[in-house]
């Protein structure tokens, strides 16, 4: 879908700039990139992301790991509607 890098999982869940506006409308963008700070595989990414936990942000009760899996499924949803319609 992205024509600007390699369709990994990490590019295509978490780097990519449709996926960056996902994150950043959720107000969660500052954490993806602490999260992508050093070398990491998608999956890694998303890994330490369940591990560490924590709140979203300050005024939520929502989990970071759970805005961050439900992310990854929007995002992935709305990659599907291009490929498939």
């Amino acid at each position: 879908m992205c024509q600007s890098d390699a369709e990994d999982i990490r590019h295509a869940l978490f780097a990519c700039s449709q996926a960056r506006e996902v994150w950043s409308a959720l107000g969660i963008w500052q954490q993806i990139q602490a999260l992508m700070a050093e070398d990491r595989s998608g999956s890694v990414v998303l890994q330490e992301a369940i591990r560490r936990g924590g709140r979203a942000v300050q005024w939520s009760n929502v989990g970071l790991s759970e805005i961050i899996l439900t992310g990854c499924w929007y995002i992935w949803w709305q990659e599907r509607q291009v490929v498939r319609g």
